[in-house]
């Protein structure tokens, strides 16, 4: 602190009324020569003097509480009523200055003292003395520095936006090495370091929570009055498909799939194949399901992708049975105990050249015999189940059989499993899943599906915590899942850091014989392990892992049926892999399209194939189009039928040996309004639906028939003139009747 001591304006004020006496001296002197007592003089100079003093004092006061709130704004540590001491005390200054120069002038100027005014001046003096003493006494001040503009913080933030893993950062702050800080967090996700207070310059260090949200948040660090943003990325979309793959009879029908996702996460579904249609909205956000429509399959077994959200769902069809045969599957539906074991299914076929496959549509049901021909056996394995009750099935022979598990959970248990996804580091660590059980009895089972993957138990009773372990990533990025109580826990691990891989190409076609191929494996180093995987059974990779850079080869299967594409997953990178369809089935169908009038009437498709037993198929989209028969193989002559129209036009669609053929037909002609006279013959019916002959023709009327005499007296051998609509199959609807 520095003190500011104020002089007093006793001297000032004194000098200001000793000049004011001096400029009215002659004046004095006239009224004491006039007969005018001192006394008299003296009191008005006394009182002239204190009006004087009076009025400057108030207005000063008014002047000083007026520019007091100016004053405490440019000063700082000073308060208002501070302010207002300061301006006297400088207006006193100014006041005491000029009255000294006052003070001096007549003292110079009146050598001749004249004892009258000796004593005037003498009161001026006192006078000046007790309102100098009473308006102008000394004061003290206290100002605090330093000032606030000295203290202003500047902030930067580093770095100023986090990942949505979160982590840490630092705040630096710039101020006068004399100035104090406070800091404080107004985000709940920005945690401050434990010093949150300090002076001048410093660094200031805070970490941020992962964001499980996908959109960005922004948080706020305040230091004093000043503020800084933080920014924190959206976590990526994380999408989950309820399968990775379906198989379906040859007959085709309907598939669906769930899409699991954040609620602002935005998906699309795209088919890889022209007979696997999206029936539901080819986009999505958030959760949703994606229905499928599979077309009849007329050839040998195939396999097609259907793309969603970003996620490869593949679909298996079973071949369809060859021209001729039956085949019959027993028994239709299946049931296991928890363990699970063996069956076996019996397929009869009407001949020995009937060919027939099996495939699971779930990952619990394995197929041990896969096909054959003529009557034989299916053998299959269910795994043991160690969640709730499921249900999958097989396709057998171009049939769809039903198996159903039993669960390990008590009859009544619900179970709620937290988290249900997991990310680890590459060097691993334990985790836990938190396991919710509507009553204490409910036994649940845990299990991991990957090897990499370990968890301390087996299961447990009621509520409680499964933990277990990931280990250490030496290779590409992996996901595995556990599966607890029934609920799949998914768990992801990035690449190890040390290890990058560059995969090339990244896609190859092959014709229908198949053949070779080799996929380029770059590392980073030699050290660096990788694995490999197909994900259809026509492709053959020649080593399932190594590491280092390596090339990797592996086999095609010679194509027999439709065009066809697969995927490699090598370190950690898809390859796609697409193959020609088998030259040996060539159909082309003629006409693709036919109009047909009102009437109707037969038609003839002709289906040309490039092999006698190339099989196709024939459907009818709609039921007023009738086929001669549903299936063939070769070449043929496929006739249909057109019923007659009684509506408006319309188009319907034949789906011919996997083409579309459009057949239009022509609407019922407006009804023609006719006039017929003449005797009434053949009456029949009952008021107001009669029927009769008139000119030869049948007219028939109804309720909104108008009828010149009543209904009842209509009578043969009469003459009627009849107004009517000319109907499609050539009779009369009477509109109005009369009797001649």
């Amino acid at each position: 602190m520095r003190m500011v001591r104020t002089p007093s304006g006793t001297v000032g004020l004194y000098g200001v009324i000793a000049y004011s006496v001096t400029q009215r001296t002659r004046e004095i002197g006239i009224r004491l020569a006039l007969g005018a007592e001192v006394r008299q003089v003296r009191a008005m100079v006394v009182r002239q003097g204190m009006l004087l003093a009076a009025g400057g004092v108030g207005l000063a006061i008014a002047g000083a509480f007026g520019l007091s709130r100016v004053a405490a704004g440019l000063l700082h540590g000073i308060a208002g009523a501070d302010a207002l001491h300061v301006l006297g005390q400088l207006n006193a200054a100014a006041v005491e200055h000029r009255g000294v120069q006052f003070a001096i002038t007549p003292a110079a100027m009146l050598a001749p003292r004249r004892s009258v005014l000796s004593r005037v001046s003498r009161w001026v003096a006192v006078t000046s003395l007790l309102v100098g003493a009473a308006a102008c006494t000394s004061s003290t001040s206290t100002v605090t520095s330093p000032t606030s503009a000295r203290c202003q913080v500047e902030l930067a933030a580093s770095p100023a936006t986090l990942d949505a893993s979160g982590g840490t950062g630092q705040i630096a702050i710039r101020v006068n090495r004399e100035c104090t800080w406070d800091a404080r967090s107004e985000s709940a996700w920005i945690t401050l370091a434990a010093s949150t207070s300090g002076q001048g310059e410093a660094n200031l260090g805070y970490s941020a929570a992962a964001n499980s949200q996908v959109t960005t948040r922004r948080g706020s660090v305040v230091v004093n009055d000043s503020r800084i943003d933080i920014a924190q990325a959206g976590a990526p979309c994380r999408f989950e498909l309820s399968a990775a793959s379906s198989s379906i009879a040859a007959t085709g029908g309907a598939l669906s799939v769930t899409v699991s996702a954040p609620a602002t996460c935005v998906w699309t579904a795209v088919s890889q194949v022209d007979w696997l249609r999206i029936e539901s909205a080819r986009e999505g956000i958030g959760q949703g399901t994606v229905t499928l429509a599979v077309s009849a399959n007329p050839g040998v077994t195939r396999q097609g992708t259907v793309v969603i959200a970003e996620q490869s769902y593949t679909v298996s069809q079973a071949a369809a049975a060859p021209a001729g045969c039956q085949l019959t599957v027993t028994p239709p539906a299946e049931s296991f105990a928890t363990s699970g074991g063996e069956g076996t299914l019996q397929v009869s076929a009407s001949g020995a050249n009937c060919t027939w496959s099996a495939m699971s549509n779930a990952a619990w049901i394995s197929i041990i015999a896969e096909g054959g021909s003529g009557n034989g056996a299916v053998r299959y394995a269910v795994a043991a189940n160690g969640g709730a009750a499921r249900t999958g099935t097989i396709s057998v022979a171009g049939a769809a059989v039903t198996v159903t598990q039993e669960g390990t959970a008590t009859v009544g248990c619900e179970f709620t499993v937290s988290p249900g996804a997991a990310t680890f580091a590459a060097n691993g660590g334990d985790g836990t899943v938190q396991v919710t059980a509507s009553g204490g009895s409910c036994a649940w089972t845990a299990v991991s599906n990957v090897p990499w993957i370990s968890v301390t138990s087996s299961g447990g009773g009621g509520s409680g915590n499964l933990r277990y372990t990931v280990a250490a990533n030496s290779g590409a990025a992996r996901t595995g899942t556990l599966t607890v109580a029934g609920t799949t826990v998914t768990v992801t691990q990035p690449a190890n850091p040390a290890c990058q891989f560059t995969v090339s190409p990244q896609s190859d076609t092959f014709p229908t014989a198949g053949g070779d191929g080799a996929v380029r494996i770059d590392a980073s180093a030699g050290s660096c392990a990788w694995t490999a995987a197909s994900s259809v059974p026509w492709i053959a990779v020649a080593s399932a892992s190594g590491s280092g850079g390596a090339n990797l080869r592996y086999t095609v299967a010679a194509n027999t049926g439709a065009a066809r594409t697969g995927t490699l997953t090598v370190a950690g990178t898809t390859v796609t892999v697409t193959q020609a369809a088998a030259p040996v089935c060539q159909l082309t169908v003629s006409p693709l399209s036919a109009s047909f009038p009102t009437a109707g009437g037969d038609g003839t498709l002709r289906i040309d194939a490039s092999a006698g037993n190339c099989a196709w198929t024939a459907a009818s989209s709609v039921p007023w189009i009738t086929l001669a028969t549903g299936s063939g193989s070769g070449g043929a002559n496929l006739p249909y039928t057109v019923a007659a129209n009684t509506g408006a036009a319309r188009t319907g669609t034949l789906t011919v040996a996997g083409a579309s053929v459009t057949v239009s037909q022509a609407a019922t002609p407006p009804a023609e309004l006719i006039e017929l006279r003449g005797e009434l013959s053949g009456l029949a019916g009952q008021c107001p639906n009669l029927t009769f002959t008139l000119q030869g023709t049948l007219v028939l009327t109804n309720a909104q028939t108008v009828f010149d005499e009543r209904c009842d007296r209509i009578r043969n051998r009469r003459n009627y003139t009849v107004s009517g609509l000319v109907q499609a199959d050539g009779r009369v609807l009477a509109v109005r009747v009369r009797e001649e």
